[in-house]
């Protein structure tokens, strides 16, 4: 995908997109919400609150954007490890 500014990410800012994403769902289940940057990406992961799902499941919104436009959409399903 190519941005306005004529910037097409390669392997590597794709991968570490990616990683950062992965590290945003994981504090947007701890915290609600996570934000990133990361060289003209901006990761955006918000924990969504459903009232009639299974209480084990927190489902989490990634929205990833290039450069304003967006990337990658998704809906990710967290089993929370419970400490007993």
């Amino acid at each position: 995908m190519k941005s306005e500014t004529g910037f097409y990410p390669g392997y590597e800012e794709v991968r570490m997109a990616r990683g950062v994403a992965s590290l945003a769902v994981l504090e947007a289940v701890a915290n609600g919400e996570s934000h990133g940057l990361f060289r003209g990406f901006r990761i955006d992961a918000t924990r969504i609150r459903c009232g009639h799902t299974d209480a084990y499941v927190m489902r989490v919104e990634l929205v990833v954007r290039l450069e304003g436009l967006l990337f990658d959409r998704a809906i990710a399903e967290i089993l929370p490890l419970h400490s007993d």
